[in-house]
């Protein structure tokens, strides 16, 4: 069994209306596209977050992988006579 659930909204009117246009007058030229002068400044938090995250990776790689025995990844140990065992049984 599905449910279907209608929900409708109220009409949003929008009132548009024309520009004045002077036909009198004669027609203007189009203005060309105006530069924004940019700073290297205006990218500080970018490039700040672009170094952290840059100075963590290979501070990872340099001390992070030094370890890599750590105590919580080690698998028990057998005995060397249980090992040995297991290793003649395997090979017969």
């Amino acid at each position: 069994m599905v449910l279907m659930i209608l929900v409708f909204t109220e009409p949003f009117f929008i009132d548009v209306n024309t520009v004045a246009v002077d036909t009198t007058k004669a027609f203007k030229p189009i203005k060309a596209l105006r530069s924004v002068g940019w700073n290297i400044l205006d990218y500080w938090p970018y490039l700040l977050g672009a170094l952290l995250l840059s100075a963590a990776i290979v501070l990872y790689f340099v001390f992070g992988t030094r370890n890599a025995n750590l105590l919580w990844l080690r698998l028990p140990s057998l005995p060397n006579h249980h090992t040995n065992w297991l290793w003649n049984n395997w090979n017969s």
